[in-house]
């Protein structure tokens, strides 16, 4: 349900609404309700378009888990292999794309510890946080800003896991990231060598097959970029 706009006709004194239940407020201003009664129907419109966007949000995170495979750890460290927050980036792009979902980061520096809230937003306004802690380690053998940016890095890779409910494994994915099968490096030469062919604009053509390189273009779209750039050349 869309955030509710509320408009005024000076002269005629109509008020409307573009959602769904305001026929109830509408109704009561007509027969002068006072103002805590308008006050009382406002809140529990506000209280069900916030609903809504819970459940708009939770269908959007059921969706995103239902599709996400377990990301490969692709470093290896003295402790053992992780994946790195810019690959587990990489690898949730298209499907937070495709819900309708984004992330952010806020953190805090307080007693040589690391506290970092991870935002989940969805695109009709709620959101949830998942927070992480970590230590900043003063044994390092580094300086005193990269041992906090090493902190900050680890609890931000670690906050959005738990976010977003993502796993880990060991073993590569052969392809598949965040759930979805990328066209080859073969087929990203073919395509882009046919973008020059046809004098396609190839900033337009991915938005036009909604991704940011050829790279993450989903295999089972590989077909459709073709036959579009080859209808350019007639």
């Amino acid at each position: 349900m869309t955030k509710q706009a509320l408009t005024e006709t000076k002269d005629s004194n109509v008020i409307s609404f573009d959602d769904q239940g305001s026929n109830l407020l509408a109704l009561a201003i007509e027969k002068g309700a006072d103002i805590d009664t308008l006050s009382k129907i406002m809140d529990l419109q506000e209280r069900q378009m916030n609903k809504a966007a819970e459940q708009d949000y939770n269908r959007a995170i059921s969706g995103f888990q239902s599709e996400l495979r377990p990301i490969s750890k692709n470093k290896e460290s003295y402790v053992g292999r992780y994946a790195t927050l810019d690959h587990i980036a990489k690898c949730i792009a298209p499907l937070m794309t495709k819900y309708s979902l984004s992330y952010s980061f806020e953190s805090e520096i307080n007693n040589g510890m690391v506290q970092v809230t991870c935002k989940i937003n969805h695109v009709n306004g709620y959101s949830q946080n998942a927070k992480f802690t970590a230590p900043i380690d003063p044994s390092a053998k580094v300086n005193d800003m990269q041992k906090t940016a090493s902190a900050l890095s680890y609890a931000r890779r670690y906050a959005l896991q738990l976010a977003l409910g993502i796993t880990t494994t060991e073993e590569d994915d052969d392809g598949y990231v965040g759930g979805l099968q990328f066209i080859t490096d073969d087929q990203v030469v073919s395509l882009n060598n046919l973008i020059v062919e046809v004098s396609a604009d190839k900033v337009n053509f991915m938005k036009y097959l909604k991704v940011n390189s050829l790279e993450e273009l989903p295999v089972q779209k590989y077909d459709h970029a073709v036959k579009a750039l080859e209808a350019k050349r007639k």
